[in-house]
């Protein structure tokens, strides 16, 4: 259906994200879930 929602991050868990390159730092994670009717 092409709809976009927002997941309510305290749903959400991110665990072992793999460490930034030296002098750089993770400002942000996006997640994307996608969804198939069956």
């Amino acid at each position: 259906t092409g709809k976009l929602s927002d997941a309510p991050g305290n749903f959400l868990e991110i665990q072992n994200l793999p460490k930034p390159p030296k002098n750089s730092k993770i400002t942000n994670v996006d997640i994307i879930i996608r969804l198939k009717e069956y």
